[in-house]
């Protein structure tokens, strides 16, 4: 997940004139992992319809990586950044959940923390290029201006970011 003073950074960035932050969700990320290994599981319950002439005490065996396995989030984020690798991005070394992409004087940076995904750029168009190729692999649903993210009330004026936390007040 994203540090804290990298979100702080792409904030205090996206206060500059010509930048924008935008935010999108990544549908059902975990499940774009395959597990490397088996894991066997019990039937959760609640389940009769798909297993009805099942035993109770029959076990499954996971093909996809799932949320509250072990090895789930290394999986979505070798996924992730593999993807991310063959769009054109690099990993910062100072934070390996962002990425940056520059074509000419163009950047966009991509910060990731678990599913959601908030894009800074001084260019739209390489931003919602980010976004269709991501929503065409993962389904993600771009969300437009940043104005919500981790519990964080995000307000852009002109010049400035303001950062809120007041419904936890």
């Amino acid at each position: 997940t994203i540090k804290s003073s990298s979100l702080r950074a792409l904030f205090a960035l996206g206060a500059r004139p010509g930048w924008s932050l935008s935010q999108g969700d990544i549908n059902n990320a975990y499940l774009h992992g395959t597990l490397p290994d088996p894991i066997l599981m019990t039937l959760p319950p609640g389940l009769p319809d798909l297993t009805d002439g099942v035993p109770d005490d029959s076990c499954v065996e996971l093909i996809k990586s799932l949320y509250g396995t072990k090895t789930a989030g290394n999986i979505w984020s070798d996924v992730f950044a593999n993807w991310m690798k063959k769009q054109g991005f690099t990993r910062l070394a100072s934070d390996p959940c962002v990425y940056k992409k520059q074509v000419g004087d163009k950047i966009l940076i991509v910060g990731v923390y678990v599913d959601d995904c908030i894009a800074l750029t001084n260019c739209k168009a390489l931003s919602n290029a980010f976004f269709a190729a991501a929503d065409g692999t993962f389904g993600i649903k771009n969300e437009g201006e940043l104005s919500w993210v981790l519990g964080l009330k995000i307000e852009r004026n002109d010049d400035r970011i303001a950062v809120s936390q007041a419904a936890y007040i």
